[in-house]
């Protein structure tokens, strides 16, 4: 039998002691993994469909400026630490959060954000807080002009190359898996209390999976099917389905590998993109979403095999490929799909039937595919002409958002010379006023009349690079954003778009980096920032 939590969103009036309920809205969330951790993040994009959205409740404000030290918590643990997983409670009901960054392997306590233990990482020098203070001060002084950029470009982006390992995962056991691609070297390294259950005692490598010379390519993306096993894939379109003592595995190469030559692309291509570059998303029958280069796929697992299920074409004008990870929407009795944007100049949101395609569906105008349940442009309600993310799409319900990440103001000869120029730019120096980029927008998905809209758009906030997450218990979505060059929290009414509070931070200490926002246990705001973690006290 399989679960599925529902939950209501509303507010309660106590009339003379009679209590009446206002439901605002009801929406299915994804069941539970129970291989996962039991946590609101237990790996990248908070749970197998990649949604980015969880049950509990947010802050609600009110706007102001925060405190240092009193209203938020800064941890110097690390640069480069793309999200912290949320462990599961121990025996004696703790918690500790597992991170994996540029050098090392990090645990700090869930309560008192206390760094627990590190763990340094075989082969590289390891960065210390004063090399970040110095990069955090120097980016402070910045004004985002063209000899800024360049020079930022040639001094720090540099040091994002060979990350130990952007997805991760943690399971139920408190095991922390980490997929590398180090020196050509592919692995997949588990992490672990050197006690178990003890959440004080040092890191240990528990164990390591290589991954054969026969499936060529780097890793990219990890998840876990709803039977235990952990999936990754490889840019040259390998999918290996992985039992996790790593005693056996499976794999299978996806449809059109060999025709669009996945394995010379990344040679091929200038912008050094893989075939397929993105993470990918799991639903609770173990089928897996996953987009290459020019098509979404669906993958089936049955527990001993996996088996290619359809590939659709996607609009590719750009090359590239889409930018997003594929994420899920729709469970229990709602429609079921899976949504990206796509890869033309000016992106458009696109939704697939997941399943069946419905009876007497009539494949839409415009479309490549009689599989597109729904594509519209995200053209931030009309205020740009060409926007592409690097982003998944954030979905609740049968919402869909997508933010602006394209900076302004950057030279058109950095762009030309290589087109992930924009994406560095607005992570290292999106704050500035001359490059900050503006706008959020969000469709949905009628059910009724069976069609994909646009819901609202917000062009005064700015989603500089984190990943939003969106708060199902206080309907709100919540960003890194900047005002007057400084960093914010931003928080919107999931709904209607309308701002909720924004909380001023500070300068490029509280830069995202294109980390994604969290919501802890407890309903606080934390994220992993340029050379630490960020966590907001008030709520």
């Amino acid at each position: 039998m399989k679960f599925h939590r529902k939950i209501t969103l509303g507010m309660t009036f106590i009339f003379s002691a009679l209590f009446v309920s206002l439901q605002v809205q009801s929406y299915e969330l994804p069941p539970n993994n129970p291989h996962l951790a039991n946590s609101n993040y237990p790996l990248a994009h908070a749970n197998a469909a990649q949604q980015d959205s969880v049950a509990v409740a947010g802050p609600t404000g009110p706007t102001k400026t925060l405190t240092a030290y009193q209203e938020m918590s800064y941890r110097a643990s690390g640069p480069f630490q793309f999200g912290q997983m949320t462990s599961g409670p121990y025996a004696n009901g703790r918690r500790v959060l597992w991170g994996s960054g540029y050098d090392r392997i990090v645990k700090l306590d869930h309560d008192t954000h206390d760094v627990l233990a590190l763990y340094g990482l075989s082969g590289k020098i390891f960065r210390d807080v004063g090399q970040g203070e110095d990069i955090i001060k120097t980016l402070d002084a910045m004004s985002g002009s063209t000899g800024d950029i360049i020079y930022t470009l040639q001094k720090y982006a540099t040091l994002m190359t060979d990350l130990s390992g952007v997805y991760t995962l943690l399971d139920s056991n408190n095991e922390f898996y980490v997929g590398g691609n180090q020196r050509g070297v592919r692995t997949i390294t588990v992490y672990g209390d050197a006690e178990a259950g003890n959440p004080d005692s040092p890191i240990v490598v528990k164990r390591q999976f290589a991954l054969p010379d026969a499936i060529s390519g780097p890793m990219v993306g990890m998840n876990m099917t709803y039977d235990g096993h952990i999936i990754v894939a490889t840019e040259h379109g390998y999918l290996l389905a992985i039992k996790p003592d790593f005693s056996s595995y499976q794999s299978l190469l996806l449809n059109y590998a060999i025709v669009e030559d996945a394995v010379n692309f990344s040679a091929s291509n200038a912008a050094s993109y893989g075939w397929v570059r993105n993470p990918f998303a799991i639903d609770e029958n173990n089928a897996i979403y996953i987009a290459s280069n020019n098509h979404m796929h669906k993958v089936a697992w049955n527990g001993a095999a996996l088996s290619n299920v359809w590939a659709e074409p996607y609009n590719n004008g750009r090359g590239n490929g889409t930018g997003a990870g594929p994420t899920l929407m729709g469970f229990g009795e709602e429609d079921k799909f899976v949504v990206i944007t796509d890869g033309d100049d000016l992106m458009n949101m696109v939704l697939y039937w997941r399943d069946d395609i419905p009876s007497g569906w009539t494949q839409l105008p415009g479309t490549l595919s009689a599989r597109i349940a729904g594509q519209l442009p995200c053209d931030i309600g009309g205020t740009v002409g060409q926007i592409q993310s690097e982003q998944s799409v954030v979905v609740a319900g049968y919402g869909a958002m997508v933010v602006n990440n394209e900076p302004r103001n950057v030279p058109q000869f950095l762009i030309d010379a290589n087109p992930r120029v924009p994406a560095s730019v607005v992570g290292w120096l999106g704050n500035k006023p001359m490059i900050q980029p503006y706008g959020v927008q969000k469709f949905k998905w009628d059910s009724v009349t069976q069609q994909l809209t646009e819901d609202w758009t917000n062009t005064n906030v700015s989603s500089i690079n984190a990943v939003p997450i969106v708060s199902v218990g206080s309907d709100a979505v919540y960003t890194v954003g900047a005002r007057n060059g400084e960093f914010t929290i931003e928080a919107l009414n999931w709904s209607d778009g309308s701002e909720l509070f924004h909380w001023v931070l500070g300068g490029a200490r509280f830069n995202s980096l294109y980390a994604g926002m969290l919501l802890d246990e407890t309903g606080r705001l934390h994220y992993t920032a340029l050379w630490g973690k960020i966590r907001l006290e008030v709520q």
